[in-house]
């Protein structure tokens, strides 16, 4: 076969072929893994990547005294893990 090949109009390299082969093969046994039909060995810690810990400016404000009239309107906004606002909460509280 002569690479690269067309496809669906979009030519594809065998690299590219190759790459989603190992994909997919890793898809098929991770989820023969998760109904447990198979063992997967553990990952190797050369390949496993760490999450970078995001360091955020910690905002210092002034306290807020006041009463509550006076600081109408007020909006109370869920903060998501994971979120700017909850990676901003979690770097002002320590968390």
């Amino acid at each position: 076969m002569q690479w690269p090949i067309s496809c669906q109009g979009r030519e594809v390299a065998q690299a590219q072929v190759e790459g989603l082969r190992e994909w997919i093969a890793r898809s098929f046994l991770q989820k023969l893994a998760e109904r447990q039909l198979l063992t997967l060995p553990s990952v190797r810690a050369q390949y496993r990547l760490g999450r970078r810990e995001r360091i955020l400016p910690r905002q210092e404000a002034p306290p807020v005294i006041s009463t509550l009239a006076a600081l109408q309107p007020l909006e109370l906004v869920v903060v998501e893990p994971g979120s700017v606002l909850g990676q901003r909460w979690a770097s002002a509280t320590g968390q």
